[in-house]
């Protein structure tokens, strides 16, 4: 303990105070990962708005993968039929995940939803790679890589541009209404009415 004479300064019991708001968030969310991104979160820089309606810009990477619209019973068929052909590029190199084999995109038609590949990529002029298998209805392929020979034609540009998103805002406010005497109450766990406004 020690006396201290005058005006109480900032360095007075300083390790008692407490760090930062996670306490008080924890409080209503119980999830400690939670918790401790909504204390991080409120001490980023806000912009405000005056329009109740705001836009902004979501952009992501290609599609890694699709799946096959109708099986393709040989191993010679070089058509396939694909859910989102605009996720094909020529000179790519896609795999079926099911069986392993590997095709090359020759050609992409948007309008029939077909690609044409080279079957058995890998397996054509050697031991190694998988050889073309039938191909099922909804089977998964992946783009693995680009697959560009030695003095051929460069790859389409194939590119993404972002989406543009609507949100609005709102001003939310919880009422709470304590008699005086309610206020005024000391229980064990401290005033009521910090408490109560704290889980509002």
């Amino acid at each position: 303990m020690a006396d201290i004479t005058g005006r109480r300064q900032y360095s007075t019991n300083s390790g008692l105070i407490i760090p930062n708001i996670l306490p008080t968030i924890l409080l209503i969310d119980g999830d400690i990962e939670e918790a401790a991104f909504l204390a991080f979160f409120s001490a980023v820089d806000k912009v405000m708005t005056g329009q109740e309606e705001f836009k902004w810009e979501v952009d992501t990477f290609r599609e890694l993968s699709d799946t096959v619209d109708g099986a393709v019973s040989g191993t010679t068929a070089t058509t396939i039929g694909v859910d989102n052909p605009t996720r094909f590029n020529v000179n790519e190199v896609w795999v079926n995940k099911r069986t392993g084999e590997l095709m090359a995109i020759k050609s992409v038609n948007n309008a029939t939803s077909n690609i044409v590949v080279t079957r058995g990529v890998g397996a054509l002029n050697s031991s190694g790679g998988t050889a073309a298998a039938a191909i099922n209805d909804a089977d998964t392929l992946i783009r693995l890589s680009p697959a560009v020979g030695e003095n051929s034609n460069r790859q389409t540009t194939k590119t993404t541009t972002p989406s543009q998103i609507t949100n609005y805002c709102q001003q939310f406010r919880w009422d709470l209404s304590m008699s005086r005497r309610q206020q005024k109450r000391q229980f064990e766990t401290g005033p009521d009415l910090p408490y109560q406004l704290k889980k509002a």
